[in-house]
């Protein structure tokens, strides 16, 4: 979802999101390129980089995203909805088995999507992971794992900038992950419908899919999941829907 056709929400509709409403702040990046918490913080205002339009629409949270359904839906007079994981992972894989829609090579991806390479190195060689040792029980900094090749941004891209799947569809490894309509458990799929599992029935969590600009290739994975409660939101948070056929 763009920036662009989120603010239709916003505007239209008059609608306030958690990031203006419940006084919490929002993981993102200040000006000067440091990983902070802001309650200033919004679709529009990134801070690090100047978005556009055509960007993907980020610091959104599930409640955001499923309050643009239900308007779009309104007033479409079509059902919209966010995609479940089940969903979004056979979209992104597209017929494939391999780790990414384009094979099992994570330098490869630089050419289907917005990822963790050497343009988001640039400015941020000194940037590491905090790993914690559960053994010695203290935290150790290891480089960051940037991809080799180059995909032309260091923060978010255009939607639909890069080569598409074997599907026709854009973006599914890379740019902001994306919120599914899923509650998240970690063992929902070992008892689960074999065809077209719609998720658990409870629970406290909501799934993401799909990676995002920050990230390297585990998390590009077509099957990577994040979790977050529905009102979190920060700098790779977005969203695609799913319209329903009559």
């Amino acid at each position: 979802m763009t920036l662009g056709q989120f603010l239709k929400i916003y505007h239209e509709a008059k609608y306030k999101m958690d990031c203006e409403t419940d006084g919490k702040p929002s993981w993102g990046f200040s000006a000067d390129e440091q990983l902070i918490e802001s309650n200033l913080f919004r679709p529009w205002n990134t801070s690090a980089w100047k978005t556009k339009m055509d960007h993907p629409a980020v610091y959104i949270s599930w409640n955001d995203a499923t309050a643009f359904c239900k308007w779009l839906s309104a007033k479409e007079k079509v059902t919209y909805r966010l995609p479940t994981e089940a969903e979004l992972e056979y979209a992104c894989r597209a017929g494939t088995r391999s780790r990414y829609s384009n094979g099992n090579d994570p330098e490869d991806l630089v050419r289907i999507g917005n990822v963790a390479d050497q343009d988001r190195r640039v400015g941020l060689e000194n940037s590491v992971i905090a790993v914690f040792d559960k053994n010695k029980k203290e935290d150790t900094n290891i480089p960051y794992p940037f991809l080799k090749g180059r995909d032309g941004y260091k923060w978010t891209a255009p939607v639909g900038k890069f080569k598409p799947n074997k599907f026709g569809l854009y973006d599914m490894h890379g740019n902001a992950w994306e919120w599914c309509s899923d509650w998240y458990d970690e063992k929902y799929y070992e008892t689960s419908p074999k065809e077209d599992p719609q998720g658990p029935t409870a629970g406290s969590l909501r799934v993401l899919r799909g990676g995002g600009f920050l990230n390297t290739s585990v998390n590009l994975r077509a099957a990577a999941r994040n979790l977050h409660l529905p009102s979190d939101r920060y700098s790779e948070s977005g969203f695609r829907v799913v319209r329903l056929l009559e």
